[in-house]
């Protein structure tokens, strides 16, 4: 199982990036995925672009946050145009992550 967090504020984000244990889970958006939607992404070679996008190593077994908000509007914006291509819903999820992350003005972090 794979899981990406997105904070739902900064202060959810100072906490998270310094390891600090939460009381209230709520202060986190956790979206878990299985294997299969990881590789369908893999094997359209999301996580490659994303990586050259954000400067990022998302990869099998890697931790990995996008917290510039310009990188995470740029990946959106990349998103957008491969799931007009590309016939995957998996896409569509990950893009709503990303949405998500940049209307809190938070991050995205990948527990791989």
């Amino acid at each position: 199982m794979k899981t990406i967090v997105v904070p739902k504020d900064l202060k959810a984000m100072c906490k998270l990036q310094a390891s600090i244990e939460y009381e209230d889970k709520n202060l986190l958006n956790e979206y878990v995925f299985d294997d299969c939607i990881f590789y369908d992404l893999w094997n359209l070679h999301i996580f490659d672009r994303i990586n050259m996008i954000a400067n990022t190593i998302i990869d099998d077994y890697e931790e990995e946050e996008i917290t510039d908000i310009s990188k995470i509007k740029e990946v959106i914006e990349y998103l957008k145009g491969v799931q007009k291509k590309l016939d995957s819903p998996n896409i569509g999820f990950l893009l709503n992550i990303f949405i998500e992350a940049n209307k809190r003005g938070t991050g995205v972090f990948f527990y791989f």
